[in-house]
């Protein structure tokens, strides 16, 4: 009976700071539900981000299109 209550306490501390530290619980997400944005989403992110320059952009998404 000890070890179960140990195990629920972990286990519920655990799920409290995931719940507190990214503001909402995300156990069940999957890299799939990341990967939900089109090409061209992920394209105009890495814009926005600063990760690739106009002219890159401008590149990538005609390749995109074609």
């Amino acid at each position: 009976m000890g070890v179960v209550l140990v195990l629920f306490v972990v286990v519920a501390g655990w799920l409290v700071y995931r719940y507190l530290s990214q503001g909402r619980l995300d156990l069940l997400r999957s890299d799939f539900t990341e990967s939900s944005q089109s090409p061209e989403d992920t394209l105009k992110r890495r814009l926005a981000e600063g990760r690739i320059d106009e002219k890159e952009y401008t590149r990538i998404r005609r390749t995109l299109r074609s």
